[in-house]
């Protein structure tokens, strides 16, 4: 009967060990899916940011063709006025040398007909 006794024990020791390891299992693999939807979930935030950094790039690159568009236009433009300026200063020279001769002329015109 002892021994039946302590067979009982054994067993119902063993049972015990047996359902803790169970849920000591349990436990581990809650906490394995927890750490892999952590991870997986980690992943697709580090990709949504990889991404938006891209995008970001792409449009700081498509503001700084902007820019050098622009920047060459105004030069281009600011070239152009410079021209014309320069035109116009060369014309109204060539006018103011015409007004000079033909004030010269006028005056010489005068000093030949005081009576006009």
């Amino acid at each position: 009967k002892n021994l039946s006794a302590e067979i009982e024990v054994l067993n119902k020791a063993k049972c015990s060990h047996q359902l803790k390891q169970n849920e000591c299992e349990i436990e581990l693999n809650s906490l394995q899916q927890i750490l892999d939807d952590n991870q997986n979930e980690f992943e697709l935030k580090r990709i949504e940011m990889h991404n938006k950094v891209s995008l970001m790039r792409s449009n700081l690159e498509i503001e700084k063709s902007k820019h050098s568009k622009t920047k060459l236009l105004l030069k281009q433009t600011i070239e152009g006025i410079q021209n014309n300026l320069t035109k116009i200063n060369h014309k109204n020279k060539e006018k103011d040398e015409q007004i000079a001769l033909l004030q010269t002329q006028l005056q010489t015109y005068q000093a030949r007909h005081p009576w006009l």
